[in-house]
């Protein structure tokens, strides 16, 4: 094999480590996981002349990244959904009121059954629905599900929803805690910029020799 022919061949080698780079440190960069984590609860409300019952129920999350977006997911039969007062603490402390109940802004008798989502991304809203069924909402925020992302996912999650008035009542089946998350395994792979750097060094050091 003749040193032109070597030459040559170093080249498309070094052509294509940069491409796997490249495209290793996009993955990281532009990448991220979608993960779904539930618990199942069946508890009631209690009978309609209650008010003010909680539920609180706790999801553990085992894997670690920033949250880029979260979804929660209720399984849930109410015969008033906007009753109800929705928080979610992380396990950093963080615990934003999702959904509210507003005596100034309450929407009685929204039957709710089923899965629902809660999702600001959603365009169908909580209080323009006229029954919430299998679908994704957005809730009416006191303080947004976004509040939470930038936070780390990894470790318990507490939600706790209570019925704040009297004459309607329901059950809490199941939870879901749908995220995005921002991949952390690719930390160590160097910038674009740096492995070009890296590259062209060889480069010119095998063509000196030459």
């Amino acid at each position: 094999m003749d040193y032109n022919h070597s030459k040559r061949l170093l080249n498309r080698i070094i052509i294509a480590a940069l491409v796997i780079v490249i495209f290793l440190w996009e993955t990281a960069a532009f990448g991220a996981i979608y993960s779904s984590f539930g618990s199942s609860v069946n508890k009631s409300f209690g009978p309609p002349e209650q008010k003010e019952v909680w539920i609180e129920t706790s999801v553990f999350i085992p894997i670690s990244g920033k949250i880029i977006d979260l979804n929660l997911a209720l399984d849930l039969n109410h015969t008033s959904f906007c009753d109800l007062v929705i928080m979610i603490e992380s396990p950093s402390g963080i615990s934003p009121t999702i959904s509210g109940y507003d005596e100034y802004d309450f929407i009685p008798a929204k039957n709710c059954r089923g899965w629902v989502t809660l999702d600001e991304q959603s365009r169908v809203t909580v209080n323009s629905a006229k029954s919430l069924s299998n679908n994704s909402y957005k809730p009416n925020a006191i303080e947004p599900l976004s509040s939470l992302n930038g936070r780390d996912a990894y470790g318990l999650w507490t939600i706790k929803i209570c019925d704040a008035i009297y004459y309607d009542t329901g059950i809490l089946k199941n939870i879901r805690i749908d995220l995005i998350t921002a991949p952390e395994t690719f930390a160590i792979i160097p910038e674009p910029a740096s492995m070009l750097l890296l590259v062209s060094g060889a480069f010119n050091f095998f063509r000196m020799r030459g």
